[in-house]
């Protein structure tokens, strides 16, 4: 079971590229969106900002400061008032100065980096492709301390001293930023950054998530919810109906997450929740000792779990149809592992661990005077038979799945694209990734989607909640203690445990790869039931799928059509399942179940997975996040229209959704202009592609609906909490947003849904649904303020904003037309053309390595990030370009940063844009990332978009063959 996210549809097409991960139609008229909160006068940065020339006049802080100058009762003429104004205010610009330089001082004398901490991830310029003519010496190259010149004006606005200080604090400038561009950025970020015991991942994203939830956490320990203004309010509604609604939204809220805090209560049940839930298969093959398996059987047990949000064997959902996005059609897909990717089950390390997992836990829950039995056992010969004709082998990879732009989670996404975030322990959290603009990976919940954890903390972050155990529970026998005696007549739990492990096995040998599941033309199989049933006898389908959508409130005919995402997979099902013993298909269904339920139980249970979670995701036995960060996590992704409300009336009000707006219209309107310029586009697809950028939608901040209280209690009305039930609490959600998505068959597409929460911190792009998504999460420092620079803003929040865009037009989402359609609209000259420049991004980022636990080296995939890749470059680039185009209709003042006088706003644009990729991760995170993840590490996102940018080149005078600024033929364009 796993927390689901209600207030983003899970199967409204989430999105396809994300940040970490990200994708949907449109609903045209956003400028007429209305902001939560209108009261508050627009804001620009210009306007915000204070510039201080010397000699010159005051600021207009200065002479905001004037009046509390020192008082005298001497009235004072205007000429002095004047001068004591200016004296005041030249004192403070001074003293600012003065820290910052000092810290500026000590970051350039801070010498050399220093390398990372074992365990920890490499130094991200040792992995970079070595020029054949080094420029430089090896080794950092010293910069010399700061000077100002006579003509500098600097920006002091409050929040451009607090990004002064954020990127002083993070910067080596000892080191060479044609060398590494982002030891440059990040090395002092790295040096000053250790990853907790209960982390696999630190970084910039996961500092803003932090935020984000510390604001939900003050609003949720207040007595009553925060104002939202009179714009929260319909002029129709009946202010105090709607008062008494917003109130039982609040307790609604409160009570969730004050039962998921309510440590002592989730300790006293122990693991009893999960003996329940095993209760429901233990004996799903109860006295068959041989002959065929009985489907029928099957089926019902797959149907139970598919209630609970766990996948076995396979996945179901309703998802938009890739062909009509209008529509909504059942997919199937491959799905039922325990461990990350197909790699993992031929590495002994992690299948060894992984038995000896579950053995533990079956001992722990089991092993109790009349519990031994709980997993029905009918014959010794437990052991799991392959067919001598396995047929095609296919890597492992959950179907259906999409990624956003920066950290990768596990996305369902309607038009059947594929992407991968990190695999995650059961439990853990994750979903944000930046997920940037992909890992810190966060899309919603899917509930068909077992691999996405309940109760998540930081995105892909995997961790385990704290808490302490009931002393009247036994203590875990670890995965390394030797296993109980068996019970008389049963195999040992080791033994039951290899089996089920065998059984995986064989299940990822048949699956599809990662690279395979992102083909988003591969992937749409349409079937007719009757052609289904003939592919792939595993399943009774008719009655099957009939009864998934019968029990969930909906209707499926026998006359209907179904999505199959892996075809090869449904076939080779059967023969897998039908020559394993019915002792193993009754543990497997029975762990799987337990599996998905870990997060949300005591923490004594929970330590029976510590000894995995080092091994497979690097993190300390028995280090617990605070339990708070669980809480609050599980709450956004379970209510997130409500803690998104009031999140967005506390950090979104004023110009900030409207000045968002303005800077992803340039962004579409400088692709629009730059579509002239290529020349290897023909007229035919090249206005294609100029109709597709035009009808994207752009939805920034948050849904419409989060201004009417009334809507958002509607919402979640299905949803019961209750006082001191956290587990149940949960396994409602789930069982909600499995009828929520059901609920959707049979009606038209509701394009106003959302993939994401608003406090999320993260963005996407979806495919079917045509539309690029800004939640108010990500709409915050240090990705984007109305009150800095905008060079800053344009290289961070204007990159990612590119980024969604060129999403469209990247190696999948090229695939969909301007109504979000899965159709071919390239000729086959131009479509060569892409496919011959996309290549030079493969073998690019291909060069790039990781360090594994093993301390080997790991090449990037350069052909599973693909997509990613193409959108960091192109993303950058429509930033460059369109922050250009406003300067040259506004002010082309080369403001600075207070502390950095000789870093120049074209040198801070890139600087924004490398610093949200600062980041420290695990080798067994970083090896996560590499086999499943779409997006590349975040130093190789940083350095690589570097290489390929003639503008960072002039920006920091690189000479060419500097491993920074390859010759021109080595460099990769796309869009």
């Amino acid at each position: 079971m796993a927390t689901p996210a209600r207030s983003p549809s899970p199967a409204a097409g989430a999105s396809a590229g994300s940040l970490l991960a990200g994708h949907r139609a449109p609903s045209p008229d956003l400028e007429a969106q209305a902001p939560l909160l209108g009261s508050t006068a627009p804001r620009t940065a210009t306007a915000a900002r204070a510039r201080s020339v010397s000699p010159g006049p005051a600021s207009p802080a200065s002479r905001r400061a004037a009046p509390l100058a020192f008082a005298t009762p001497k009235l004072r003429t205007p000429l002095e008032r004047v001068l004591l104004g200016l004296s005041v205010g030249l004192f403070l610009s001074c003293a600012v100065f003065v820290g910052l330089y000092a810290s500026s001082l000590r970051n350039s004398n801070g010498g050399g980096p220093t390398p990372p901490p074992p365990g920890h991830s490499i130094p991200p310029g040792a992995n970079l492709p070595p020029p054949s003519n080094p420029p430089h010496p090896p080794g950092p190259v010293p910069v010399p301390p700061p000077t100002q010149p006579a003509d500098t004006e600097f920006c002091l606005s409050p929040e451009c001293v607090r990004s002064a200080s954020r990127l002083l604090d993070s910067m080596d400038l000892t080191v060479d930023p044609c060398t590494d561009f982002y030891q440059y950025t990040c090395g002092n970020w790295e040096r000053s950054h250790d990853i907790p015991d209960n982390k696999a991942r630190v970084g910039t994203f996961d500092a803003l998530f932090d935020a984000n939830k510390r604001v939900i956490q003050e609003i949720l320990a207040s007595d009553s919810p925060p104002s939202v203004g009179p714009l929260a309010i319909p002029a129709d509604a009946d202010a105090p109906a709607a008062g008494d609604l917003e109130k039982e939204l609040f307790a609604k809220v409160r009570s969730l997450y004050g039962a998921c805090m309510d440590e002592e209560t989730i300790a006293k049940r122990g693991a009893a929740p999960l003996r329940d839930l095993a209760a429901q298969f233990r004996h799903t093959f109860n006295g068959t000792t041989s002959g065929p398996i009985d489907r029928a059987v099957l089926a019902d047990a797959l149907a139970k779990l598919h209630d609970l949000g766990v996948d076995a064997f396979l996945g179901v959902g309703v998802e938009s149809d890739a062909r009509d996005p209008t529509t909504q059609s059942v997919y199937v897909s491959q799905s039922g592992l325990g461990l990350p990717t197909k790699e993992y089950y031929t590495e002994s390390r992690y299948t060894d661990v992984y038995r000896d997992t579950i053995a533990a836990v079956f001992t722990y829950l089991f092993d109790k005077p009349g519990a031994a039995a709980a997993v029905s056992v009918h014959t010794a010969d437990n052991h799991h038979k392959v067919a001598a004709d396995k047929g095609r082998h296919w890597t492992f990879g959950l179907g259906n799945l999409e990624l956003d732009l920066f950290w990768g989670r596990h996305r369902k996404d309607k038009d059947g694209k594929k992407h991968r975030k990190p695999h995650h322990p059961p439990g853990d959290g994750d979903d944000n990734e930046p997920k940037i603009p992909e890992d810190p990976e966060h899309p919603p919940r899917d509930p068909s989607d077992p691999s996405i954890p309940e109760d998540p903390s930081l995105p892909n972050d995997p961790t385990i909640p704290p808490g302490d155990g009931d002393d009247e529970e036994p203590q875990p026998s670890r995965p390394d203690k030797p296993s109980p005696k068996p019970v008389p007549g049963h195999p040992t739990w080791t033994q039951l445990a290899a089996d089920i492990v065998n059984l995986e096995k064989a299940l990822a040998a048949i699956s599809w790869s990662s690279e395979e599941l992102s083909d988003p033309v591969a992937t749409y199989n349409p079937m007719s039931l009757d052609q289904l049933q003939k592919a792939s006898p595993a399943l009774p389908w008719k009655s099957f799928l009939a009864s998934l959508a019968k029990r969930n409130g909906a209707t499926l005919p026998d006359s209907s059509t179904v999505v199959v995402v892996t075809p090869s997979y449904l076939e080779q099902l059967d023969v897998i399942i039908q020559t394993t013993s019915p002792a193993t298909l009754n543990g497997y269904l029975t762990w799987h179940a337990v599996f998905s339920g870990m997060g949300s139980v005591d923490p004594r249970t929970q330590a029976t997975l510590d000894e995995f979670k080092r091994v497979v995701y690097g993190l300390q036995p028995g280090a617990r996040p605070p339990r708070p960060d669980t809480c609050l996590q599980a709450t956004d992704r379970t209510l997130g229209l409500a803690t998104g409300r009031w999140f967005v009336a506390k950090k979104f009000a004023g110009a900030s959704r409207a000045s968002a707006r303005d800077m992803v219209e340039r962004i579409i309107t400088t692709f629009d202009a730059r579509l002239n310029t290529y020349t290897w586009l023909d007229e035919q697809t090249r206005e294609k592609a100029r109709a597709k950028a035009r009808a994207l939608d752009r939805k920034i901040g948050y849904p419409d609906k989060l201004a009417d209280v009334g809507a958002v209690v509607a919402e979640y009305a299905s949803l019961r909490i209750e006082d001191g039930d956290h587990f149940g609490n949960l396994e409602r959600a789930t069982r909600d947003a499995v009828r929520h998505q059901w609920g959707k068959l049979g009606k038209p597409t509701d394009f106003t849904e959302w993939g994401m929460t608003p406090a999320t911190v993260n963005a996407y792009y979806s495919p079917t649904g045509q539309e690029i998504v800004f939640p108010a999460g990500i709409l915050q420092p240090p990705f984007y303020s109305v009150d800095t620079l905008d060079a800053l803003n344009h290289g961070a929040i204007g990159a990612v904003a590119g980024h969604e865009l060129t999403h469209a037009f990247d190696v999948n989402g090229r695939w969909y037309d301007e109504k979000g359609r899965l159709a071919d609209w390239w000729t086959n000259a131009t479509a060569a053309e892409f496919e011959k420049r996309s290549k030079c991004f493969i073998d690019q980022y291909s060069s790039f390595t990781i360090t594994d636990p093993n301390g080997n080296k790991v090449h990037v995939n350069g052909a599973l990030t693909q997509g990613e890749n193409v959108a960091d470059n192109g993303g950058l680039s429509l930033a460059w370009d369109a922050w250009k185009a406003k300067q040259s209709h506004g002010d082309k003042t080369d403001l600075r940063l207070p502390g950095l006088p000789t870093v120049s706003s074209e040198q801070l644009f890139f600087i924004g844009f490398a610093h949200v990729w600062c980041g420290k991760a695990r080798p067994e995170y970083l090896l996560n990332q590499i086999r499943s993840d779409p997006h590349s590490p975040g130093f190789v996102r940083a350095n690589a978009a570097m290489q390929n940018s003639p503008q960072f080149a002039c920006a920091f005078s690189c000479k060419t063959g500097a491993p920074m600024n390859p010759p021109p033929e080595k460099k990769c364009k796309l869009w």
